[in-house]
């Protein structure tokens, strides 16, 4: 027997015996349970109506740098790498080329290159720029944790 609940998602009902009873359905058995096929579908559909499939424990938020690049691709049309996003975050939270450099395991020249691309991508020149397009993103990403 089949039941739908909701739209997406089939409940299938499988009847039978264990082998220990050593006795098939006969058919008398077999006619009832198709006689009633319609209101043990519908017995089911009752039963599983408010069903939700899948894990309903609350997820954890995507990491603050994948919210980030998100949050620029979809308001600003600007795609960032998840290294840029990294070291914008960095940024923000007041590090300088040295310190982000020492967190990311990279050289301060390295995170020059990693900030002259994000600069690029996002049209901006300076940091102050940087903190005028992201500050606004960032507090609401920051909300959502």
């Amino acid at each position: 027997m089949f039941a739908t609940v909701p739209d997406t998602v089939t409940i299938t009902t499988c009847l039978g015996r264990d082998r220990s009873s050593g006795a098939p359905f006969s058919k008398r058995e077999i006619q009832a349970l198709h006689n009633n096929e319609r209101t043990l579908s519908a017995l089911a559909e009752k039963n599983w109506q408010d069903f939700q499939p899948g894990d309903s424990r609350p997820q954890p938020p995507a990491p603050l740098g994948d919210r980030l690049r998100e949050a620029l691709r979809r308001q600003h049309d600007i795609r960032l790498s998840p290294r840029q996003a990294e070291v914008a975050l960095f940024i923000l939270r007041g590090h300088s080329s040295l310190s982000i450099g020492l967190h990311l395991d990279v050289s301060p020249q390295t995170v020059k290159v990693f900030r002259r691309q994000l600069y690029a991508k996002c049209g901006i020149s300076s940091q102050a720029e940087l903190f005028a397009l992201l500050m606004p993103l960032f507090a609401r990403l920051t909300d959502e944790t």
